[in-house]
């Protein structure tokens, strides 16, 4: 088992850290190094003497020139000089940016930091890495903060005004992309710097996909996905959408014959399932990393539980066939549901791709503890 330790494990890039590694439980084990860990030495030595690897995500990116500065390169240093202190050898990965060529407080405690680790590595003969990551976006990234497409795509899931500058032009990376490049590190043996590549856009260009993502899933449709990259994005976007904007009304229509309800319209690919449910029994209890899947009832009653990985909040929705609803499963969220009613329960599941059982995507995990 190998040990893992991340600084700023419950920030934006370390929370998604814990995602994939958690995917691969039976080879790693994080270890998150907080805050409050770096209140005193012997507090960040306990957590540092687990460690087999350290990946070093913690920092600010918002606040004054001075204290950005201060405290990013003082976070590098205080690793470092307690890791000497207790003669621990680790394999260290820092999260830099392309930022790093810029004079700015944020630039600069990325390249001194950059430094700082090489030396140490050069000194201790340890191998260490830099990503010099571009632009990265995903799920959960806080607006106004993480990300320009985190706070685009926020204003959009809840109908708001956009201020986009024409002429920005940003080069995007999907947050898993990098935890994956992270973890294909630690097997490496000699220091290096790896500049990754992303997807090099107009920030109008973004802005534009997002909206006709937004508008399109908010007529009841699936919008088309061209690339993986589309799906990224759109997966981005519907995060901001939970927990309030489900379940969503669909259109019943009556007549003499019986009812009729359109489910899925969608411009992409997928697969239709349904499932028959005794009484009291539970389906489901996994989660995705990539999937886009609708639950819809049509019969009987359930109950539909959501709870994001390593949250404790469960938020439960009860449905009925009688009043048919959509709900669909946010990525990174482990999901069940439940026949509450007397009778066996009629489900129908969307899913964007045909079942692949090399590449399920389908992880086990309770959603209740």
């Amino acid at each position: 088992m190998v040990r893992v330790g991340i600084t700023g494990a419950s920030g934006f890039v370390g929370t998604h850290l814990r995602f994939f590694l958690y995917g691969q439980r039976d080879k790693y084990k994080p270890i998150s190094v907080q805050k409050s860990d770096f209140s005193t030495s012997e507090k960040l030595a306990k957590k540092l003497k687990r460690c087999d690897i350290v990946v070093h995500l913690a920092g600010l990116n918002r606040g004054e020139e001075k204290e950005i500065y201060e405290i990013n390169t003082k976070l590098t240093k205080t690793i470092l000089t307690t890791l000497d202190k207790i003669n621990k050898r680790p394999k260290i990965i820092f999260l830099s940016s392309t930022h790093n060529t810029r004079n700015t407080a944020y630039g600069r405690s990325k390249r001194d930091s950059e430094k700082m680790i090489l030396d140490w590595g050069t000194k201790n003969r340890v191998a260490t890495f830099s990503i010099v990551a571009p632009h990265i976006f995903g799920e959960f990234a806080q607006p106004y903060y993480n990300s320009a497409i985190a706070s685009l795509a926020y204003e959009l899931s809840k109908n708001k005004k956009s201020v986009v500058n024409p002429d920005a032009k940003v080069e995007l990376i999907y947050i898993q992309d990098i935890c994956c490049l992270i973890t294909s590190l630690f097997k490496k043996k000699s220091s290096k710097t790896i500049i990754p590549n992303g997807k090099k856009m107009q920030l109008t260009d973004i802005y534009s996909l997002l909206k006709n993502f937004r508008d399109v899933y908010f007529f009841d449709i699936f919008p088309k996905f061209k690339n993986n990259f589309e799906l990224q994005l759109f997966n981005t976007f519907r995060s901001y959408l939970y927990p309030n904007h489900f379940p969503v009304n669909l259109d019943l229509k009556k007549d003499e014959r019986g009812a009729f309800v359109e489910v899925v319209k969608t411009k992409t690919r997928g697969q239709i399932s349904f499932s028959t449910t005794h009484p009291n029994i539970v389906r489901g209890n996994h989660y995705h990393t990539r999937k886009i899947e609708r639950f819809c009832v049509i019969k009987g009653k359930a109950e539909i539980k959501i709870r994001r990985l390593f949250s404790k909040k469960v938020y439960t929705y009860k449905v009925s066939g009688k009043r048919p609803v959509y709900i669909d499963m946010p990525t990174f969220h482990t999901h069940s549901i439940k026949n509450i009613g007397k009778k066996d329960l009629l489900t129908i599941f969307w899913i964007n791709e045909i079942y692949d059982p090399k590449d399920p995507d389908t992880f086990p995990e309770l959603v209740k503890f």
